[in-house]
């Protein structure tokens, strides 16, 4: 049995440390979350025109890179600055229908990006969409 699982790769292109709110209200977006908006997975599935969940979040994790900087007298402090997510969704519709899907949800994220609608996608400077299979 093959399973297709979709990769989703989000940089932001600013310290996110200081405005924290941005990596959690992608999170929320992208996972669906009560709070998150749009909620990423219930859009799909309305613009797609289905009657059940397509995708289903599986993993979301934020990308570190490790800053130094001086506290004082030459003393430094580490702080593990959000520079992207990650989110790995588990695609639960028709294989047949996958394609399809894939150019539908490709189309909607680049529009999303573009469009800047959600004022913490302004924080956004790269989008990667990524397939990939399980295969027994």
């Amino acid at each position: 049995m093959e399973t297709d699982y979709i990769i989703l790769i989000i940089k932001f292109r600013t310290d996110t440390q200081t405005l924290k709110n941005v990596s959690n209200d992608i999170r929320r977006a992208f996972l669906g979350l009560d709070r998150g908006s749009p909620k990423i997975p219930k859009k799909i599935q309305e613009i797609v025109n289905s009657n059940h969940e397509l995708i289903k979040p599986i993993h979301f994790a934020l990308m570190k890179d490790p800053i130094k900087t001086e506290v004082a007298n030459g003393k430094y402090k580490i702080q593990n600055a959000a520079v992207g997510a990650i989110i790995i969704y588990e695609y639960i519709g028709l294989s047949q229908e996958f394609d399809t899907f894939i150019n539908q949800f490709r189309k909607y994220l680049l529009s999303l990006f573009e469009e800047k609608k959600y004022k913490y996608l302004e924080y956004c400077s790269d989008v990667k969409l990524i397939i990939g299979k399980e295969l027994d």
